[in-house]
């Protein structure tokens, strides 16, 4: 199960580095909605860094 799941990871990191790469925030004029794209951003870069650090700790589940 290990280097199937390892296999899989492998996988998903690789394909979405190139959209963490890219990934920017933009302006709105709508205040209604201030500081919720900050959020989603931080949320999202941290759980792709999770992921990353318990990999490279061969903490496959938790990744």
């Amino acid at each position: 199960m290990s280097e199937d799941l390892k296999n899989r990871l492998d996988k998903y990191l690789s394909n979405a580095r190139p959209w963490f790469d890219k990934l920017r925030l933009n302006e709105t004029d709508n205040p209604g909605i201030d500081g919720v794209g900050e959020h989603f951003f931080e949320m999202a870069s941290s759980y792709y860094s999770d992921a990353l650090h318990f990999y490279k700790n061969k903490e496959y589940v938790k990744s």
